[in-house]
């Protein structure tokens, strides 16, 4: 990501705040992740190295990147990787920055390097080198160099000032600055201000001892407030102007405290204390501040009716307490499937449907929860049922395999399972195990033509599935709950066949002889063998040739069957060849669409078909002459029958 938008992006901070607001959910949220760090109220540093930050008009939680520090606004800023490199964020996810890595420190605008040189947008800034802490506020900088050199510019003048020397700069933990001034925290406790405009006779800088025991430091507000938080855990701010350098104000509420951040003013900041607990102090009123966490959850699935090998996945949406709704990236919600042999889990984290049947998936994130059902289907329909003496026979091994069974031989008999439960049986007998124990059978397994039938019964007591016999079209219908899975029998594709077909079934063994249709030889003579739907509700027609060949048209709905063999532009009824009794030139010509001068009416309507339009005319010698047009614009005219002009 470029830097050249965060310096400019100020510009935009008139949009309105309403934008910005999301009301709370009243449901139970999930224990939310630890701050590391405040901007504002919607604006934090995780612990896990994720930030909630303003993207657009809403909240985001940005993840990937493993943050360690932030500093800037809710609306643009940058941010620190635990690894050093530089990423910014201006109304969207922290990015990185190409080209800075090493990175020791951020602050607002600016960043420091681990070989002491500072950096802005607009690249290195010159005249600070070897430096050690950074810090910055509004147009105030400030930097302090291993060497002692407490530095400060404000961005209007421009002009770089040292306010200050000291002995043992590796002693300082952190600085500050605001306008004219910058504070030094010392790891022995010691918070001490240099300030411009504080200076001897000789125009030196007097440094100012503020507190002993300080263990953390924030300039605040318009008015420059210091805020100190002291080795008691309390929290203290500076004066106005007169007691710019005395802490004369404890905020009340507030103990065990180690750090605080997001500081408008030194009556609104926030503080953590020793546990890891934030406080959000509004008016001076403290009370306790915790990340978002997630109050409520929506699911969606891809397919919520898919067919056994379909893929298919959760979409997970978190709402969170800040009014956030946002997609959950995985590990963020549990999902657990009640039937995990149905749908098996991808290592890409969908799913792909394993076998017929109904189950459910739990989502869940903390307290918030979401169950889905999933019909799972089949694709097609498995064969052969039988049904001999009232009994449903089943195919056992494909029916077990579609339910997202298994079937084995075992111990001289056969062993079915779907899930954690298990059939055992023999063929001819009707005593089988159910889960190890003893069930009778209403009728006993079954082989025919080396496949192994069970009794509809067997299944219906061991996986709830339950079959009907169809008498309509002579097979099975299994159902497990909503979930549905069909066994034909040897007689229902003709039943199906035929019940498709419906007239079209007439045209069957009837002959004609082709015109113009798919390109095929005319005049050649053919008959129809068979109408074959095709499951589409479309039907290709299977014709003999005289020579014994066999030809297939096209698939066609079943209003273009009639109209083809009622139209003479594709099929003649009648065998040509023995209504005209023309010469081998003229069947020549008409077969290849040749109109030729002399030719009669009949041979240029077999050649061409029928005119779009005819007209007479008659000559001053009393001569009749029709001319027929094409819709192409071929024209032929007609002299006592005969072609006596052509054009095409």
């Amino acid at each position: 990501m470029s830097l050249k938008r965060l310096f400019w992006i100020v510009l935009c901070l008139a949009i309105g705040s309403a934008a910005l607001v999301f009301a709370d959910d009243n449901a139970d949220a999930a224990e939310p992740a630890g701050i590391r760090t405040v901007i504002d109220s919607k604006t934090l540093l995780l612990d896990d190295g994720s930030m909630w930050v303003l993207a657009g008009d809403r909240y985001m939680l940005a993840k990937g990147l493993d943050l360690t520090d932030v500093a800037g606004s809710a609306y643009y800023g940058l941010a620190l990787t635990r690894n050093g490199a530089l990423a910014a964020y201006t109304f969207d996810a922290p990015s990185l920055v190409e080209g800075q890595t090493d990175v020791a420190q951020i602050t607002s605008g600016y960043w420091l390097k681990k070989d002491g040189t500072v950096w802005t947008e607009k690249g290195k800034v010159k005249g600070f080198q070897d430096v050690l802490h950074i810090a910055s506020k509004d147009k105030d900088f400030a930097a302090l160099t291993r060497d002692g050199q407490v530095l400060y510019i404000n961005a209007d003048y421009g002009v770089l000032n040292k306010l200050g020397q000291i002995d043992d700069a590796e002693s300082v933990v952190s600085i500050q600055t605001t306008y004219d001034r910058v504070a030094l925290l010392y790891d022995s406790g010691e918070a001490v201000i240099y300030e411009g405009a504080n200076f001897d006779d000789n125009g030196k800088v007097i440094p100012v001892l503020v507190t002993d025991d300080a263990v953390s430091i924030q300039y605040a507000g318009p008015m420059s407030d210091l805020l100190i938080v002291r080795r008691d855990g309390t929290v203290w701010s500076t004066g106005p102007y007169s007691d710019r350098f005395k802490l004369t104000k404890q905020v009340q509420g507030l103990s065990d405290i180690v750090k605080t951040a997001g500081a408008s003013d030194a009556d609104n900041f926030f503080a953590m204390n020793r546990s890891g607990r934030w406080f959000r102090v509004v008016d001076g009123e403290p009370s306790a501040f915790q990340a978002p966490g997630v109050s409520r959850l929506s699911a969606a699935l891809s397919n919520a009716s898919p067919n056994k090998g379909d893929k298919l996945t959760v979409g997970v949406q978190l709402g969170y307490t800040n009014g956030s709704l946002l997609k959950a990236a995985p590990g963020e919600a549990s999902i657990v499937v009640d039937k995990p042999y149905l749908l098996k889990l991808q290592p890409d984290g969908s799913f792909v449907a394993a076998g017929v049947g109904e189950t459910a998936i739990t989502v869940s994130s903390g307290s918030a929860t979401k169950t889905l059902q999933v019909v799972i289907g089949y694709p097609g329909s498995l064969t052969y049922a039988q049904l001999s003496n009232g009994t449903v026979y089943l195919p056992a091994k494909s029916v077990l395999q579609a339910l997202g069974g298994s079937f084995a031989s075992k111990d001289g008999g056969y062993e079915g399972a779907v899930g954690a439960r298990f059939v055992q049986f023999k063929v001819g007998s009707a005593s089988a195990q159910l889960d190890g124990n003893p069930i009778t059978l209403k009728a006993a397994p079954l082989m025919s033509a080396g496949v192994v039938y069970v009794p509809s019964d067997l299944l219906s007591s061991a996986f709830g599935v339950t079959a009907k016999w169809n008498a309509t079209w002579q097979q099975a219908d299994l159902s497990v709950g909503k979930a549905k899975l069909t066994v034909v029998s040897k007689q229902t594709a003709a039943l199906v066949k035929k019940a498709a077909q419906g007239s079209l079934a007439k045209y069957i063994g009837k002959t004609y002889w082709v015109n113009h249709y798919n390109e095929w030889s005319r005049f050649a003579k053919v008959t129809v063998t068979d109408v074959i739907p095709d499951g589409s509700g479309y039907f290709k027609i299977s014709f003999k040739t005289a020579s014994g060949q066999t030809w297939t048209s096209y698939s066609m709905p079943t209003s273009f069957i009639p109209q083809i063999f009622s139209d003479d532009y594709y099929f003649l009824t009648f065998d040509p060849y023995k209504k005209y009794k023309w010469s081998n030139a003229a069947w020549q010509a008409i077969k290849v669409g040749n109109v030729t001068l002399g030719m009669t009416k009949d041979q240029v309507q077999l050649s061409w078909g029928s005119p779009s339009g005819k007209s007479t005319t008659k000559t001053s010698a009393g001569q009749v002459i029709e001319t027929w047009v094409y819709r192409n614009f071929d024209t032929v005219a007609f002299v006592d029958g005969k072609a006596i002009w052509v054009m095409d």
